[in-house]
Formats: structure tokens, C-alpha cells, sequence
């Protein structure tokens, strides 16, 4: 069975299962690096992000050395793409159908009915989007929290120096330590105000939507 074939058997299953067909990617480019470029065979968009949320191999057989090279494949693109999406193999050779799922840690393939309803695929990759937002939120949190410390450790040692006396600061000095400090802190910063000025951390999307 050709190809082609595959991928309109694939698009109509797709569509039953409620994806619309905007968000069905055939050949969808991927840049390896600045010279180099791959097609994956069929890929899955959330139109509300234009997130990468599922990308599917099409096979033309159901053999399983078939399906099997496909697996190595569907890992590394996955990593290619920012949103780490599970991926599928959609084998058919027009008499049997076999759908199969990758797990990206084991490489191994789990046989599965169907394809994921699009609403089930969209709320997955939502829900991943999350955890991944809330992991980079923890990291910039415990990274301020480090800085604040030493911050506080350095602002005691001068303290203690200007109490025994070994070094007296001057207004300057301690007006550009202010601002040396000020700096270190302004990236953690939705508002920050320095020396009479305000900056303020550009929020993007959520600024225009408010």
C-alpha cells in the first residue's frame, strides 16, 4: 500500500476523532540545526499555542521491523521540538491497522487501539505546558533565593567592617554598592525602581491582553 494511501486513511481516522484540519500537519518542517532540515511525517498543532501536541509516522506495512525503525526516529524528533510531544506509529497496509505509542525514556512500544481524541491530546499537552512553567517558575525562585543570600552575607561583612572601624564607607560608595545590589536583583523583578527611575519587565502576550 503507498503512502499516500496511509495518510488518507490516517486523516480520515483523524478527523473522526475530532481533529480539525488545520491542526493536521503533513510533512511538518524541523530545523536540526542552521543547515539542515527534516520533514516529520504528520504533526499534531494546538492552534490556541502553536505548540507541537503529537506527531505520527505513517508506515506502509505493519511488519514489525517496520514499525521498529520507526521508534529511533520518532524519539529524536520529539527532542527537536520544544513541547517534547508523544508520538505515534500508524502502520496500515490496507488490510491490518496497527497504532502504536513511543515512550521517549524506554524507546519501547506500547500497541494501543486508537489515536487519542484531539480534545485528550490538546489537554495533555496543556497540562505538560504547565508542569513546565511551574518547574521553570521553581528555578527562578530557588536561583533569587541563593542570590539574596550571598546579597545578605555581603551586605553583614560590610556592616561588620564599618563597625570595628577597619573600613568607613563613603556616601558614594555606598550609593554604587546600592545600585551593584539593585542590578543583581532587577531580572527577579516584575517592578523595580532605581535611583527615581522605574523599570518594569515586559510581560508580553499577558500585558496585551489585560
Amino acid at each position: 500500500m503507498r503512502e499516500l494511501e496511509v495518510q488518507k486513511a490516517l486523516r480520515q481516522e483523524l478527523t473522526e476523532l475530532g481533529y480539525p484540519e488545520s491542526a493536521v500537519h503533513l510533512e511538518f518542517p524541523v530545523s536540526v540545526d542552521r543547515h539542515k532540515r527534516i520533514s516529520i511525517d504528520v504533526a499534531i498543532i494546538d492552534q490556541g499555542t502553536n505548540d507541537v501536541i503529537g506527531i505520527i509516522e505513517i508506515k506502509s506495512s505493519t511488519e514489525s521491523q517496520s514499525v521498529s525503525n520507526a521508534v529511533q526516529q520518532l524519539a529524536d524528533y520529539a527532542r527537536l521540538l520544544p513541547s517534547s510531544p508523544p508520538a505515534f506509529v500508524y502502520a496500515y497496509d490496507g488490510k491490518e491497522k496497527r497504532i502504536f505509542q513511543v515512550s521517549g525514556d524506554t524507546l519501547s512500544l506500547e500497541e494501543i487501539p486508537s489515536l487519542p481524541k484531539f480534545d485528550s491530546l490538546k489537554a495533555g499537552g496543556r497540562a505538560y505546558q504547565k508542569i513546565e512553567s511551574r518547574k521553570k517558575s521553581s528555578r527562578v525562585t530557588d536561583s533569587f533565593a541563593v542570590y539574596c543570600r550571598l546579597l545578605a552575607f555581603f551586605v553583614a561583612a560590610i556592616l561588620v567592617l564599618d563597625i570595628a572601624s577597619v573600613y568607613k564607607f563613603t556616601s558614594q560608595q555606598l550609593t554604587l554598592l546600592g545600585i551593584f545590589i539593585g542590578l543583581l536583583v532587577m531580572p527577579y523583578a516584575a517592578k523595580f525602581k532605581l535611583m527615581g527611575m522605574e523599570f518594569e519587565r515586559y510581560g508580553g502576550k499577558k500585558n496585551e491582553d489585560s
